[in-house]
């Protein structure tokens, strides 16, 4: 991940304070001893935070896009299947032997095992030569832009390594999963998507919901929506697979962006 310096500030390291974290977790619906919910959202959390919000936003939102909203929603759902294909192995075979039942079963692990699944991922998510599922290289996307998002990714590997450090895996996985169920808890692979497709798709088959009195029905919809099941399958376990149309419309005229599911009850 190269020598890039840690960052430093009492806020950063403010916000991993455990009591606070519980609490919080608690809000949003996730209990803190609930280590495969809090390792459903901590690869979103690792996404948003590496990988979406940087310089890639510049490169989507900016007055010339690179990159449309489609190829955005196909984007991030490759690259947090690469960051959950890393995280989850870490951590399988206890699983496996169902010896992750609270957060502390967590700090059994040395920050290593973190910092693997972290190296892996920056290698693979980073690197200029990826072809996004848009069929750009990273390269191609970003020029000469490209060592600033790598080098904003490893910035903050080296802060969460840091944090692992001082205060426990558990303590990372948790904040890591507290960033996913706040700012993308409608991502794919959240516990919540599924519940997201049903709506998006039920909205689809009744052309007097609600959502349609701004825009109208569309008149036509991709191919691909034909197929009632094969679209949910795809949008359930690859929604980069997408075609570009596809995407586009989940995101634009389809609104899947717009589904709204009620927030979970507080824990505990």
């Amino acid at each position: 991940m190269g020598s890039v310096s840690r960052p430093r500030g009492n806020t950063f390291g403010e916000s991993f304070d455990v009591k606070v974290l519980d609490q919080l977790l608690k809000q949003f619906g996730l209990h803190p001893d609930d280590v495969v919910t809090l390792l459903r959202y901590a690869p979103l959390g690792l996404t948003h935070l590496a990988w979406r919000n940087s310089v890639l936003e510049d490169w989507h939102a900016g007055p010339e896009s690179r990159i449309s909203d489609g190829d955005m929603f196909r984007t991030n759902a490759a690259t947090t299947e690469v960051f959950h294909a890393n995280l989850w192995p870490a951590f399988a075979e206890d699983f496996a032997a169902a010896d992750l039942l609270d957060r502390q079963a967590l700090d059994e692990y040395d920050v290593d095992v973190l910092e693997g699944a972290f190296y892996a991922a920056d290698e693979e998510v980073f690197d200029p030569e990826r072809v996004l599922p848009n069929g750009m290289t990273l390269l191609e996307l970003g020029g000469e832009e490209v060592p600033l998002l790598q080098e904003h990714g490893a910035r903050q590997f080296e802060a969460l390594l840091e944090q692992a450090d001082e205060k426990g895996v558990h303590v990372v996985v948790s904040w890591l999963a507290l960033r996913g169920a706040v700012s993308c808890p409608q991502w794919w692979l959240s516990p919540r998507w599924p519940s997201v497709v049903d709506a998006f798709l039920n909205r689809l088959d009744d052309n007097e919901d609600s959502f349609w009195s701004l825009g109208g029905y569309p008149e036509a919809l991709p191919a691909e929506f034909n197929d009632r099941p094969g679209i949910r399958r795809t949008l359930l376990t690859a929604p980069y697979d997408l075609s570009a149309d596809a995407a586009q419309f989940c995101v634009g005229p389809g609104g899947l962006r717009f589904i709204r599911l009620e927030q979970p009850l507080r824990v505990g």
